[in-house]
């Protein structure tokens, strides 16, 4: 991930928000449904999208995003689901989301794949699930710091610092089997109960 542009390094807020943009949107990129309208994203109008996914997402996608999580949870941990196949379904309607709600600040493909490939990997050697969320895709709120990861809790002068290690309550998702896959918006200092960012709209 390229170093972000920072207020510290003498960025306008504007600069350091349309970097974060950006950068949002080539993680979102390779997830988008290529027949998706992206006038949706803009349409106002649009006061219920919990249907505009079915014509838009195939039907095993709908199939893996809908699931109850206690039935998710059996389906990894059998095999009869991939944890590969499950998280890109989910980082596909992560995707689409982002664009009818203005929900997401990054998607993680690598290391939500990787992932993924080494709990597919042990369940094939070993015939064992990893914990009790075994595959289970979890996404995160931006606040909450990600080893690696700009760690900003919606200030746009935060922008820039970064995580040293997981959250412990990510150590503990992590040990039970979850896959991380998309980090979302938050008000500055989870103030409200809606979104209205400078970073992110």
């Amino acid at each position: 991930m390229p170093a972000p542009i920072t207020t510290a390094a003498g960025a306008s807020w504007e600069e350091v928000a349309a970097d974060r943009q950006r950068h949002r949107d080539n993680t979102l990129a390779a997830f988008l449904p290529s027949h998706f309208d992206h006038n949706l994203s803009t349409d106002n109008t649009l006061l219920n999208t919990t249907d505009i996914p079915k014509s838009i997402l195939t039907p095993q996608d709908l199939e893996i995003t809908e699931k109850n999580v206690e039935d998710l949870v059996s389906l990894l941990a059998s095999g009869q689901w991939s944890a590969g196949d499950v998280i890109q379904a989910f980082m596909r309607r992560a995707a689409l989301a982002h664009l009818l709600t203005n929900c997401v600040t990054e998607v993680l493909p690598y290391r939500a794949l990787q992932r993924a490939a080494e709990l597919d990997d042990y369940l094939a050697e070993t015939g064992r699930p990893i914990g009790p969320l075994h595959g289970v895709p979890v996404s995160v709120k931006e606040h909450i710091g990600m080893q690696g990861l700009d760690l900003n809790a919606g200030f746009v002068s935060w922008v820039g610092r970064i995580a040293e290690e997981d959250a412990l309550i990510l150590k503990i998702l992590w040990d039970a089997g979850a896959v991380f896959y998309v980090r979302t918006t938050q008000p500055q200092t989870l103030m409200h109960l809606e979104t209205s960012s400078n970073l992110y709209g």
